[in-house]
């Protein structure tokens, strides 16, 4: 009877640590999708404000010619 009892104490306590160690994979899971969620918002972010200072660096040399071009004649 006592070797079934720390048998079945051993398993339990086996099924517990299974338990907990699936429980902080299941976390880790969670924050990994949370994070690489906020990295893709942030990098549509950066694309987006690069593309904006692209057209605004390209409006700004159009003007530049232009006020050149007046300044020669």
């Amino acid at each position: 009877i006592v070797g079934a009892i720390e048998t079945l104490v051993d398993v339990t306590r086996r099924k517990l640590s299974e338990l907990a160690l699936q429980q902080a994979h299941d976390a880790l899971e969670q924050q990994v999708q949370e994070r690489t969620a906020q990295l893709a918002a942030a990098n549509d972010q950066l694309a987006q404000d690069v593309q904006q200072r692209r057209q605004a660096e390209l409006q700004l040399l159009e003007r530049n010619a232009a006020l050149e071009q007046l300044n020669q004649k």
